[in-house]
């Protein structure tokens, strides 16, 4: 009883609440009523001023006798009495209403305003909008649509253990309509589902429910082995991954795998300070990946800035001290102390002047009228003199490099110094040996490089050719009469020239 009452309750409180809005809305829409529910004083108004004239007339009429061709999207101007064509009657009827008798141009319907939305419990209210001057000129019902179902409410959702339940409720009154049974879920198996190298039992866990089974399995014959970063590789150092079996969590025999360092990634130009007067101008390169500082560049402060005439004297230069000044910087607007450099000595009759050269700063000595106090001052060197061309001082060898100089030609102060490139080909060769001619091979001299020890050989003479020595017994043949001979050298004792026959003696 109580669940029935409540549900009346609901039902009463979403109709009021449907009442109230479709109120809302009939009361803040913002379309009028047409003057007339059968004519509409909007047709014939072809030039769009808002008003219908004799000229409008005057344009249907040429329209309607073929004078002026009229374009399809214009046609609802011309038409008049809204019979889908543009005739003499329109021109009639336009001319009515420009000379401001009753109209005759009926309303075309256009779209359907709903004033009060219709429900499961009564009629809606709707309006007719003109399609010419989008005015209400008529009213008409919108029929009860009876009872409309809203969005799947989810009453219990499925599990592995319960089935689930929805419904579907009027999206007016929240009656019931229907009720839709879900089946159960699957469970949701968690445990060991493989093996590599051995037969197991397992035991699977759901994880909605908490039920468990018991499941053989049988061996893969194998491991499975993905790769494991044990260490990530940086900017300065090496990482490290290894092979791990996804199955048993067994680590692979192999080596580990080194990920080389990934190196320094500069980013772009970062400022740090803008240059002015007061402060240096920095900006920074540094690593994207661990921050370090990679480059940087300063800018030297900006001179300060001095308007024209706003020295401040504040201490006289003389011949014995440095005098001092002061200005406001136009830019920061901080005080800039000056130096005033020292005024030169006035000498008492002449100077004794010792003249500098490219080797030795000069002088000059006397006595300062404005002071009273001997002075020297220094002269500096005079620039040296370049001599023309380079001299030689170490020549380059084989294998070791040579020096030139430039001499300045007033002190023989060396003012440039070059090195000669290796001379490979500057070999220092003296007569080491020498090889006299023999019988085979001619004579020759052995020379050796001082620097290096290379050989090189010259050859001199011919060969002396063999000297003719006894004759030497190579083989007998007492069967066919002759003996196999060859002649030795007598110089160098080798065995010459072709075998030749002998006879043999008796």
């Amino acid at each position: 009883m109580k669940k029935i009452i409540t549900i009346a309750l609901l039902s009463f409180l979403l109709t009021v609440s449907a009442v109230i809005s479709a109120a809302a809305a009939q009361t803040e829409h913002k379309y009028e009523e047409a003057e007339s529910s059968s004519y509409c004083s909007v047709c014939a108004d072809t030039d769009g001023d808002g008003a219908v004239t004799v000229g409008d007339a005057r344009k249907i009429l040429r329209a309607a006798v073929g004078i002026d061709e009229i374009e399809d999207d214009g046609i609802g101007a011309y038409d008049v009495n809204a019979d889908g064509k543009i005739g003499v009657d329109d021109a009639r009827d336009a001319l009515r209403i420009a000379v401001g008798l009753e109209s005759r141009a009926t309303h075309s319907k256009g779209e359907v305003l709903t004033l009060t939305e219709a429900t499961c419990a009564r009629n809606g209210k709707g309006a007719f909008l003109c399609a010419h001057c989008g005015k209400i000129y008529e009213y008409t019902v919108l029929p009860n649509p009876g009872h409309v179902a809203g969005a799947r409410k989810i009453v219990r959702k499925a599990t592995c253990t319960q089935t689930g339940e929805y419904e579907y409720r009027c999206k007016f009154c929240d009656k019931l309509m229907d009720t839709v049974t879900v089946p159960t879920v699957p469970h949701e198996w968690e445990g060991v589902t493989e093996s590599c190298l051995k037969k197991i039992n397992s035991t699977l866990t759901c994880k909605n429910c908490g039920a468990t089974k018991e499941i053989p399995i049988e061996p893969v014959g194998h491991h499975n082995f993905r790769s494991v970063t044990l260490k990530k590789a940086t900017c300065t150092e090496d990482g490290e991954r290894i092979k791990v079996c996804t199955v048993c969590g067994v680590k692979s025999d192999e080596k580990p795998e080194t990920i080389p360092a990934l190196g320094h990634k500069k980013s772009r130009w970062r400022p740090m300070s803008t240059v002015s007067c007061k402060t240096e101008g920095r900006q920074i390169k540094v690593c994207t990946r661990c921050g370090k500082l990679l480059d940087e560049e300063i800018t030297p402060k900006k001179e300060h800035v001095r308007t024209e005439g706003t020295y401040v004297l504040d201490e006289p230069a003389t011949c014995e001290h440095e005098g001092k000044a002061h200005y406001t910087c136009s830019t920061c607007r901080d005080l800039v102390w000056v130096t005033i450099p020292k005024l030169d000595h006035t000498p008492i009759g002449s100077e004794e002047i010792m003249a500098a050269t490219c080797s030795k700063e000069g002088y000059r000595k006397g006595t300062c009228a404005e002071c009273g106090h001997g002075y020297t001052t220094v002269i500096p060197k005079t620039p040296h003199t370049k001599a023309t061309d380079w001299t030689v001082t170490e020549h380059a060898t084989c294998v070791s490099a040579g020096k030139k100089v430039l001499y300045c030609v007033l002190c023989s102060a060396i003012l440039e110094e070059k090195e000669i490139p290796v001379d490979k080909q500057g070999h220092m060769y003296h007569l080491a040996a020498t090889v006299e001619p023999t019988c085979t091979s001619a004579g020759k001299y052995i020379y050796v490089c001082d620097y290096c020890d290379k050989e090189n050989t010259v050859p001199f003479g011919e060969a002396k050719g063999h000297t003719p020595g006894e004759e030497v017994l190579i083989e007998e043949v007492p069967d066919k009469g002759f003996n196999v001979c060859r002649r030795r050298c007598a110089e160098c004792g080798e065995l010459y020239g072709a075998e030749y026959l002998r006879p043999r003696e008796n």
